[in-house]
């Protein structure tokens, strides 16, 4: 039989632990594609980098005793920016250089709300662990 306060307890540090995994997830693909704005192709009328965007799926997570959402990554099917530059290694015929689809003001907002998301989760997860732990001092008989 569970406990009646760890029990509960123990499930919301699992849920938090889990969302801060994916907040990470989320700061390391913002990071990513902010490195990769000006990713070229090396051949003509090649591709360049393809931003990585995220989403989630939710699925019930028995140790969590909750619905939890996984972290889905994906590449962003926007079209390419263009820029007209004859000289570049990667123009094609008619001197057209294709850019990635990311916009570096965009990542970086991702990056920040991911970071403050995860922040949020770490601050819930302190407070849960010391009541946890306060919880367990209270029902020490040598106390």
């Amino acid at each position: 039989m569970s406990n009646p306060v760890s029990g509960p307890l123990n499930r919301a540090l699992h849920g938090l632990s889990y969302g801060m995994s994916n907040d990470q997830r989320r700061m390391e693909i913002a990071t990513e594609n902010f490195i990769n704005a000006n990713t070229t192709a090396s051949q003509p009328g090649g591709d360049p980098y393809r931003r990585k965007i995220t989403s989630y799926t939710a699925q019930f997570d028995p140790n969590a005793g909750k619905k939890v959402y996984h972290l889905k990554e994906q590449r962003d099917s926007s079209e390419f920016l263009t820029e007209y530059d004859p000289t570049h290694p990667a123009a094609d015929t008619n001197g057209m250089v294709k850019k990635p689809n990311i916009n570096p003001m965009m990542e970086s907002v991702d990056f920040q709300k991911a970071g403050v998301d995860h922040q949020a989760k770490v601050e819930a997860y302190k407070t849960i662990s010391r009541t946890l732990h306060n919880t367990i001092g209270l029902m020490d008989p040598n106390r």
